[in-house]
């Protein structure tokens, strides 16, 4: 997936909780963390909860409810960042050209 999986820096971290499983899942970045969907969806696991840390407040919420925006020019692990509000999307696709705001199903499928 990313980096080893190794979690060093717990800001950006987050998890996966499967279907079925007792423990969760860890993530280095929000990117990483939709690999890891992506991947168990393909092995037919099911996503039981996925938290991930907003990028403007740090709070973790659920990927899926999130507002998912692309940087394309940032590094491969930290390409997609989540945010809680659409409003806080919007002004992080404002000040950072090239961005764009996207779906957390195309994310997943991309990322």
């Amino acid at each position: 997936m990313c980096k080893g999986d190794r979690v060093t820096n717990p800001a950006p971290a987050g998890e996966v909780w499967l279907q079925g499983e007792n423990s969760t899942h860890p993530a280095s970045t929000p990117t990483c963390l939709l690999r890891f969907i992506r991947q168990a969806q393909a092995q037919g696991k099911k996503v039981r909860a996925a938290y991930v840390p907003d990028a403007a407040i740090g709070t973790r919420w659920f990927a899926d409810d999130d507002i998912w925006v692309l940087n394309p020019s940032a590094a491969a692990d930290d390409r997609y960042l989540p945010f809680t509000t659409q409003s806080a999307a919007t002004s992080d696709v404002s000040a950072h050209l090239g961005t764009s705001i996207v779906s957390y199903a195309d994310a997943v499928v991309h990322a």
